[in-house]
């Protein structure tokens, strides 16, 4: 009770005259500890949309192309896996067995190493101030209650060593209970007082006899075990009221640590003005990429057809996130990437439908056919090799307002693949430059007495090479339509979930 009165009272004083805001100077709202876990777990929750490990799907409905996400903490970093599939002619799968791998997928592991340079605001001076010593007044009430349940613990654990273990090692040819040692630091008061009110509620009387200026080990012994096996079924209640007692503090207690800083972290909330979060993304990654190719020879012989194949791509990017929010306002995400791979040049190219024709049987008159169709791409033109590129993503979003986000995404790729021998112009490039935008549109979902990220919609227009052009074949100087170019390059779309979970409009 003094503590309490004393944080009281420096908050009222506080706001009422200020004075004693220089004692809490230079001492921030939480600690180090309890800040590092609130940054962890907003991370968390702009990688996942929450601050608990969970999967995700995240969709691209134009394509359709899935991913499955999850994400947990592990150490003093986050770790996630992704798996992403993609639609081939079949349909949209992720794997079709483990001896051919006939669909496109990727595989994604990372790991978030959260950076030291995070930081948070809460206005200015003297609101400022009286916000912070508000907060650790309150906080330090939660370390108060946190301090009584685990000496409330301490204290019935000690009951239920002491009576319980005598019960069962009682020697009745002497008839005294084994010796159970007791740690002598229980003799304090506070443990005292707590003991005293355990057994008046055990035994159900306000008359025990005994007060907070005996020991320890009188308290608890008021009733002994003796008399608990003199009175059978009296003693089986005695027993069943401590182990309720027991199982309910100790579960109180279970990840206290946890719980008391989540409830700091709370009790802060209310006070940021500003959040600014950074990470580093390190992601391996592997793909398989299915495709149909046409063919013109088979064995060196003049020959075609059309084949299915499946190549696998793989390399490592890195990723620099910068996360800042400003509640009521505005939230934005920055990265910045850089990866190097083995990939493929399919970006560059175009693919062309076909139709075949296969026949079914004949009735009478009448000749059936079988027809399917499908596209493809020119076997030749198709290349595999060292990619390098480099990425910038930026997503904005207004909250408390209506109107939608939006965000950029240019990434730029040099590589080898990139000669085009047969285009004009083309024979010698090794850098591609390709751009995303559009609108985000954040569906917030009221739950209990939180609001959670419930689904974010992005509507994108895609651009897959801004330095490419309409194309003029060398051997036919032919022109190409425009009709391919924009196939070949452009697309709207919608997506259904983003590599950020905006936070809740305030």
């Amino acid at each position: 009770m003094r503590t309490i009165f004393v944080f009281t009272f420096l908050f009222m004083a506080n706001l009422c005259f200020g004075q004693y805001v220089e004692t809490y100077k230079g001492v921030d709202p939480l600690d180090n500890a309890d800040f590092k876990r609130m940054v962890r777990s907003d991370i968390s929750y702009a990688l996942n949309g929450e601050a608990t490990p969970t999967t995700g799907l995240k969709i691209d409905v134009t394509k359709p192309e899935g991913t499955l996400s999850y994400t947990s903490p592990f150490g003093k970093v986050l770790w996630s896996l992704e798996l992403k599939g993609g639609v081939t002619d079949g349909g949209f799968k992720f794997l079709t067995g483990f001896k051919n791998l006939n669909s496109s997928f990727e595989l994604r592991p990372s790991i978030h190493v959260i950076t030291i340079k995070n930081d948070a605001a809460y206005g200015y001076d003297p609101d400022a101030s009286r916000a912070k010593l508000k907060i650790r007044a309150q906080n330090a009430l939660v370390n108060l209650e946190a301090e009584m349940l685990t000496d409330s613990l301490k204290v019935i654990t000690a009951i239920k060593n002491y009576h319980l273990f005598s019960i069962e090692s009682l020697d009745f040819k002497s008839s005294k209970p084994s010796v159970l040692l007791i740690d002598t630091s229980l003799n304090d008061i506070k443990f005292k007082r707590i003991a005293i009110y355990f057994m008046k509620k055990i035994l159900d009387s306000d008359n025990l006899g005994v007060n907070e200026k005996d020991s320890f080990m009188k308290i608890i012994g008021v009733l002994s075990p003796v008399q608990l096996i003199n009175s059978e079924p009296y003693s089986i209640g005695y027993k069943e009221e401590v182990s309720i007692l027991f199982a309910k503090y100790n579960k109180l207690c279970k990840n206290l640590e946890e719980t008391v800083s989540d409830k700091k972290i709370k009790n802060a909330n209310e006070i940021w003005t500003r959040k600014r979060n950074r990470w580093l993304t390190f992601s391996p990654f592997v793909k398989a990429e299915n495709i149909t190719a046409y063919k013109t020879k088979f064995n060196n012989i003049d020959s075609l057809y059309f084949d299915p194949i499946s190549r696998y791509t793989y390399g490592l990017t890195g990723i620099y996130n910068f996360y800042s929010v400003y509640p009521g306002k505005m939230a934005q995400l920055i990265r910045i990437s850089a990866s190097v791979s083995r990939s493929s040049n399919l970006a560059t190219l175009s693919t062309f439908n076909y139709e075949k024709v296969s026949p079914l049987f004949i009735n009478g008159n009448s000749n059936y056919q079988k027809k399917s169709t499908g596209s493809a791409y020119e076997f030749n033109e198709v290349k595999f090799g060292a990619l390098g590129s480099l990425g910038f993503e930026y997503y904005r979003f207004p909250l408390k307002s209506w109107i939608p986000g939006w965000y950029v995404n240019p990434n730029f790729n040099f590589s080898n693949l990139y000669k085009l021998e047969k285009v004009k112009g083309r024979q010698s490039d090794v850098f591609l430059a390709s751009f995303e935008g559009g609108m985000i549109l954040n569906i917030n979902s009221k739950e209990k007495d939180k609001e959670k990220n419930l689904l974010s919609i992005l509507l994108y227009l895609r651009h897959e090479d801004l330095t490419d052009s309409r194309r003029t074949t060398i051997s036919t100087n032919d022109l190409e339509d425009r009709s391919e170019y924009l196939k070949r390059n452009l697309s709207f779309g919608i997506k259904v979930g983003i590599p950020i979970s905006l936070p809740k409009a305030g």
